[in-house]
């Protein structure tokens, strides 16, 4: 009884926690709040925010009082090739596939600099794209978008804050069938000894 009694609690605890990791609307604003990295106002970007389910290449957070949201943003670019003539790209990667980005952006045209902004699957095909000066808020919708690639035409840019689909961390379904696995083996040998 007791042997039963255990099982049915460790199926339900497999089926809430993998029931749990439903995706959810998140905005990452790149504050100090949400991830403190100092007030450095340039600092190159990797994989600082992976507990967000973001990573980063040719990216930095900046601090520019000129941002008309909160001055924290992403910019295209190394802090090395902050003054490269020749449009580099960033790229936002998700650790999960989103079907919604939406995103704050900021052109600082010097001599000129509109944003662009195009967003791909995971088989590097181009899902949906926006260019524009000045600054403004937008959304590309398109289904399994896995990453960002955002740039400009020789001035300046930023992603101020990004919304996205985020999945929290939960074990893989794998993981959770090795752990019900020992827990059927355990049940069997003390069921034995007994």
């Amino acid at each position: 009884m007791r042997f039963k009694r255990t099982m049915m609690i460790l199926v339900g605890f497999v089926v809430i926690v993998t029931g749990s990791a439903q995706a959810s609307w998140y905005t990452m604003d790149f504050t100090n709040t949400t991830l403190d990295l100092g007030m450095n106002s340039q600092i190159n970007l990797t994989n600082q925010y992976n507990s967000f389910g973001l990573n980063f290449e040719n990216v930095y957070r900046g601090i520019d009082s000129r941002d008309p949201w909160d001055m924290f943003g992403i910019w295209n670019g190394w802090v090395e090739q902050n003054y490269d003539p020749k449009p580099v790209n960033g790229k936002v990667i998700f650790s999960s596939l989103t079907d919604s980005i939406g995103f704050d952006w900021l052109s600082l045209s010097e001599p000129t600099g509109d944003f662009h902004i195009t967003a791909y699957d995971q088989f590097d095909n181009a899902l949906g794209s926006f260019a524009g000066s000045g600054f403004g808020s937008n959304k590309i919708v398109a289904p399994d978008i896995k990453y960002l690639v955002f740039h400009d035409d020789g001035g300046f840019v930023s992603i101020s804050n990004l919304s996205y689909d985020m999945v929290p961390t939960v074990p893989e379904p794998g993981t959770l069938a090795l752990v019900g696995l020992g827990a059927v083996g355990l049940g069997f040998i003390r069921r034995r000894r007994s």
